[in-house]
């Protein structure tokens, strides 16, 4: 079955409970229950069996706050904490650690949304989207009865003789808000989509959500920061073999399970209502005591261990899918460069040492949980230490420039991995972003600028605009990874010109050298050389560095338009090689009113003057196999058409 699916851009706002600074929300736990008042150790995920402040009450407060919205991403870690999913539990992800979590007793539980996370697979997946409802319907909370909240006296006498028993009597904190209403969470993985095509999905999924409310949504107002939306619909489809579906609902009157999308969204219509009828406590809040330790330092040394973990499986498992693609790299997705991108060897390696380091951090945590959770008094300064990845080193094998051989070096576990994703070929799948808002009719854009994009897309997507060390680079640590790595000329990029209404033909020459149409499979490659003006081309299948031809115009006798035909390249700069090449903007759009049809511009050249023309095929019908001609770029001016084609030309070749 295949869905076709019409998209428009959804903009929303979203409702954001209020913090206290400092608090730490947690998802309320499934298999106890949790009073007001009790502290709270972060080190055991539990409470603890005592109030050790004063000068409180409990109240009830009404509430009817959401947040809600549709999110998408590429990694374990970011799914994990869209689902409100702490780095102690999501490290449990791996067995190992999972094992020793539950051996000793280390308040991890399987709940509802973690069990979906884990259905995310990195190594077959290419993309998800998340559709979260977190309904407030009211609290129960804490405060004062005059006076501030504080340490009762003995505990005030505990803390200042003994901390470490401080600590196993009161906690780190204590509950001081209890929330009640529902979360929902459904995860789509997509097995095989863009980036650029899960946005377009997302915003179905949003204009599905709209039409489903009655809500106009060209009233609304907000949006997702950062992303790379655009402000005009397009159509596509996916095999409904490429999509799975799992939900997590908690609180909320039961309602039928989903098993597509569009089912999936009545839940997820339906959810407020039916959170409203039902409610139960599903999130907490843990304040910290005052003149205490931080609850994000305490927390610290397992976001750390959770970022690095699955930044590693993240790059082992994105190097896996690139070396075990069933077809030819470049038609797989992927697109390599002898001597700039990693090769086979290259990468085989470097997803070895990836895993060491998954490994290797994997042992760490089992290690870390296990002592916090068979220690009566934890020390917090050995939890630092003993939980932590500073001066840990793997093997990587590395090519000696010199010899040409690969010898063994180490490498620190805790370290950047820009190095590594900048010698990774490009794929549309992890981050296409570029081309949805920064394509030019002037200029054609270097290897460079798209490695610089799709690494500067990882780390967005991982942390927004935040910069976290090692974890999250700037733009001025990604521009010096790149130019390192990648000479400022390495080969011509080569374009599929896409053509025409159903977006799947693209331009190619014929066995006579003139150019027609094909299936953009078999479609030749073609590059702007804006040094010498001459428009380049690979033919299809040629596998070489070698450039088959260049575009010339031959006028045919009897007809009104030359035709285009590729010729042998010139190579003299002189302005005599010039005469009669066509020099191409990379999209235009002519529209008749009726039948607008994608086109490409060119200029055509010689020495006594220069005219412009479109290319179009003759005929309407069959559009993989007609002879392209040339017609007045009259039409072409209109804004949002052109953009429209912009979004859709290239798919992308190197030599």
């Amino acid at each position: 079955m295949r869905i076709l699916v019409l998209i428009a851009i959804l903009l929303h706002g979203h409702f954001v409970l209020a913090e206290q600074e400092g608090e730490v929300l947690l998802r309320y736990p499934e298999s106890a229950a949790v009073d007001l008042g009790l502290g709270w150790d972060l080190h055991k995920g539990r409470s603890v069996p005592n109030v050790c402040i004063k000068n409180f009450e409990k109240y009830t407060v009404p509430k009817n706050t959401k947040e809600e919205g549709f999110e998408q991403g590429n990694n374990t870690w970011s799914l994990m904490l869209q689902l409100d999913i702490g780095a102690k539990q999501s490290l449990g992800y791996n067995e190992k650690v999972k094992t020793a979590a539950v051996n000793s007793n280390a308040g991890f539980s399987e709940s509802s949304s973690w069990s979906v996370a884990a259905k995310y697979n990195m190594s077959r997946d290419n993309r998800y989207i998340i559709g979260k409802q977190k309904i407030v319907t009211s609290w129960e909370a804490i405060k004062s009865t005059g006076g501030l909240i504080e340490l009762t006296d003995a505990a005030k006498k505990l803390r200042d003789e003994d901390p470490e028993s401080f600590t196993r009597q009161c906690g780190h904190g204590y509950v001081a808000r209890i929330e009640y209403g529902g979360n929902f969470h459904a995860l789509f993985n997509l097995h095989h989509a863009t980036y650029s095509a899960s946005l377009d999905i997302k915003r179905h999924f949003e204009e599905k959500t709209y039409e489903k409310i009655g809500v106009d949504e060209s009233s609304e107002s907000g949006g997702e920061s950062g992303s790379n939306d655009l402000d005009f619909k397009s159509s596509f489809s996916w095999d409904e073999q490429d999509i799975d579906i799992h939900v997590s609902e908690s609180g909320g009157a039961p309602s039928a399970a989903g098993n597509n999308v569009d089912s999936v969204i009545e839940q997820y219509v339906s959810f407020p209502e039916r959170a409203a009828e039902a409610p139960t406590e599903f999130m907490m809040a843990v304040f910290p005591y005052p003149e205490s330790t931080p609850l994000s330092e305490i927390q610290a040394p397992y976001e750390v261990l959770a970022r690095e973990y699955f930044k590693w499986l993240y790059l082992e498992r994105e190097i896996g899918k690139m070396i075990t693609a069933e077809h030819d790299a470049n038609q797989a997705g992927y697109i390599f460069i002898e001597g700039v991108t990693a090769s086979k060897k290259d990468l085989e390696y470097m997803q070895d040492m990836a895993g060491d380091k998954v490994d290797a951090i994997a042992k760490v945590a089992v290690d870390c949980i296990k002592y916090l959770n068979d220690t009566e008094l934890v020390d917090q300064k050995k939890v630092e230490k003993l939980c932590s990845l500073k001066g840990l080193k793997v093997d990587f094998m590395v090519m000696d420039k010199k010899t040409g051989q690969y010898k063994k070096t180490k490498v620190d576990v805790l370290e950047s991995d820009i190095y590594y994703l900048v010698r990774l070929p490009y794929s549309p799948a992890v981050f296409d972003g570029l081309f949805l808002n920064n394509q030019t009719a002037e200029s054609a854009m270097s290897y460079r600028d798209l490695i610089f994009s799709q690494v500067n897309g990882v780390y967005r997507e991982r942390c927004g605009n935040e910069y976290i060390t090692h974890y999250c680079e700037n733009e001025s640590k990604i521009e010096q990874a790149v130019n390192n790595y990648i000479p400022e000329q390495q080969g011509i990029m080569y374009y599929k010109y896409r053509a025409f209404q159903d977006g799947k033909s693209c331009i190619a020459i014929n066995s006579q050298g003139f150019l027609t149409t094909n299936n953009c499979t078999l479609a030749d490659y073609f590059a702007i050389d804006h040094d010498t003006n001459q428009v380049r081309v690979r033919k299809h299948g040629n596998s070489s560095g070698k450039v088959d031809g260049c575009l010339r115009y031959i006028f045919i006798s009897g007809q009104k338009y030359a035709q285009i035909k590729m010729v042998a390249c010139e190579k003299s700069s002189d302005d005599a090689f010039k005469n009669y090449m066509s020099s191409w903007d990379l999209v235009a759009y002519r529209g008749d009113g009726k039948n607008p049809y994608r086109i490409i511009r060119d200029a055509y050249y010689n020495d006594r003057y220069s005219a412009d023309y479109c290319l179009d095929v003759q005929g309407d019908t069959d559009k993989h196999n007609t002879k392209i001609i040339n017609y007045s770029c009259k039409d072409s001016s209109s804004q949002e058409l052109n953009q429209k084609w912009k979004q859709e030309t290239p798919v992308f070749h190197f030599n």
